[in-house]
């Protein structure tokens, strides 16, 4: 069974987690996974890596979501002569998609959740 530690050590071999401190990390990497569970398919192995995955990837969202309030983080900076700019929607998107993309490479052991319909 995957517990939110296990979604915490997937989470913290990204440098952008790195700062953070497991005790800040666990609630939400628990919160997803309660979540989830419900979800799963009967057959389904509660082990399987693409649980994992998604789960990782829904936490990572929502974490990065709470951290949109560090103003600094997604702020330009000037290292020497060179400027770094970030490029706040950019990143949105990326995390959307990785939230995406697990969210159909779990989709054999989810059970279906009803409809829904987005436009990108």
């Amino acid at each position: 069974m995957i517990e939110p530690i296990d979604i915490c050590a997937v989470l913290k071999e990204n440098c952008a987690f790195e700062s953070l401190a497991p005790e800040q990390m666990l609630p939400v990497c628990g919160r997803v996974l309660r979540t989830l569970q419900p979800r799963l398919r009967e057959e389904a192995d509660p082990d399987d890596l693409r649980l994992l995955r998604l789960a990782a990837a829904l936490a990572r969202f929502e974490l990065f979501s709470l951290l949109l309030s560090e103003s600094d983080r997604f702020s330009g900076y000037k290292a020497g002569d060179i400027t770094i700019q970030k490029n706040l929607q950019a990143e949105l998107r990326f995390e959307q998609q990785l939230r995406d993309e697990a969210l159909a490479a779990a989709a054999p052991i989810l059970r279906d959740g009803g409809f829904y319909a987005a436009a990108t």
